[in-house]
C-alpha cells in the first residue's frame, strides 16, 4: 500500500482508484471525486461537492458549500458541510454527520451516530448503538437502535421504530410515532407542543407509563376534544380542570422503567405491538 496527498488551489480532484494507503486532499473551490479505495480518506474542499463509492477505512469529508454523497464506510465516518445534503449508504463502525442546510440520509450504523442539521430532514437505517438526532426544521425518521436515543426536531414529525433501550423524543410543532422495548434503568420522555403521540410497546414489557395532555384554550370547550387511548389497562385517568390536563398511568406488567408522554393540545395512544 501506498500513501497519497493531492493539493488543488481552485480545481477538481479525482481519484479511481486503486488505493489501499491513507489518501489527503484539500481544494479551494472544486469538487472531489472519489471511487472505491481501501484506506483512510482525508478530504476537504471550500466550495464544491464530494461523492466517493465504497469506503475501506475511517472517512473524514468536509466542505463549506457542496453535497456529500458516499457509499459503505468500512470504518467511522465525520461528514460535514455548511450547506448540503449529505447520504451514507451504511457505516461499519460510528458516525458524526452535520449539515447547515440540508437532508442527511443514512444507512445502517455499527456504531454510535450522531447527526444534526439546521434546516432538513434526517434519516437513518439500524443504529447499533445510541444515536442523537437533531434537526432545527425538518422530520427524524429512524428505522432502528439499541442504546440511548435522543431525536429533537424543532418543527417537525418523529418517527422512531425499534428502539430497545432508552428514548428521549422532542418536537415543537408535530407528531410524534415511537416504538420502544424499555431497557432496565432508563426513564423514557416523548413531548410535543404540537401535534399527537402514539407509542408502541411489546405486551410484556415492564414499564410505568405517564401520559398528560395540556389543554390549550378554554377547558370546557376543548376538554372533550383530545384523549388518551390506551391497548392496556389504564390504573389511573384523570381531567383537572384547575390544571386544565387530562392525565394517566398505566402500570404496565405491574410497572417498570418510566415512560413520560406529554402533550400539548394532542392525543396520546398506547398501543401494543409494532406499528
Amino acid at each position: 500500500s501506498s500513501d497519497l496527498r493531492l493539493q488543488s488551489s481552485s480545481g477538481d480532484i479525482q481519484v479511481n482508484g486503486p488505493l489501499t494507503g491513507k489518501l489527503k486532499g484539500a481544494t479551494g473551490g472544486g469538487n472531489i471525486r472519489l471511487g472505491n479505495l481501501g484506506g483512510a480518506i482525508d478530504m476537504r474542499t471550500s466550495g464544491g461537492d464530494i461523492t466517493s463509492g465504497d469506503i475501506g477505512g475511517d472517512l473524514d469529508f468536509n466542505t463549506s458549500g457542496g453535497d456529500i454523497h458516499m457509499g459503505t464506510v468500512s470504518g467511522s465516518a465525520a461528514v460535514v458541510t455548511s450547506g448540503g445534503d449529505i447520504t451514507v449508504a451504511n457505516v461499519g463502525k460510528r458516525i458524526r454527520a452535520s449539515t447547515s442546510g440540508g437532508n442527511i440520509a443514512i444507512g445502517d450504523v455499527g456504531g454510535e451516530a450522531i447527526v444534526s442539521t439546521s434546516g432538513g430532514d434526517i434519516t437513518a437505517g439500524s443504529v447499533t448503538g445510541s444515536a442523537s438526532l437533531t434537526t432545527a426544521g425538518g422530520n427524524i425518521l429512524l428505522h432502528g437502535a439499541t442504546g440511548t436515543v435522543r431525536a429533537t426536531s424543532a418543527g417537525g414529525d418523529l418517527q422512531l421504530e425499534n428502539v430497545t433501550g432508552t428514548l428521549e423524543g422532542s418536537t415543537a410543532g408535530g407528531n410524534i410515532v415511537a416504538m420502544l422495548n424499555p431497557a432496565k434503568n432508563g426513564r423514557s420522555r416523548l413531548n410535543t407542543a404540537g401535534g399527537d403521540i402514539r407509542l408502541f410497546v411489546p405486551e410484556g414489557a415492564k414499564a410505568t407509563i405517564n401520559a398528560r395532555i395540556h389543554i390549550g384554550g378554554w377547558w370546557r370547550n376543548r376538554k372533550d376534544t383530545y384523549e388518551i387511548r390506551s391497548d392496556f389497562a389504564m390504573d389511573k385517568y384523570e381531567k383537572d380542570e384547575q390544571s386544565r390536563e387530562i392525565r394517566a398511568t398505566i402500570l404496565l406488567n405491574g410497572g417498570g422503567e418510566q415512560v413520560t408522554l406529554d402533550a400539548v393540545s394532542g392525543n396520546i395512544e398506547v398501543r401494543k405491538g409494532r406499528p
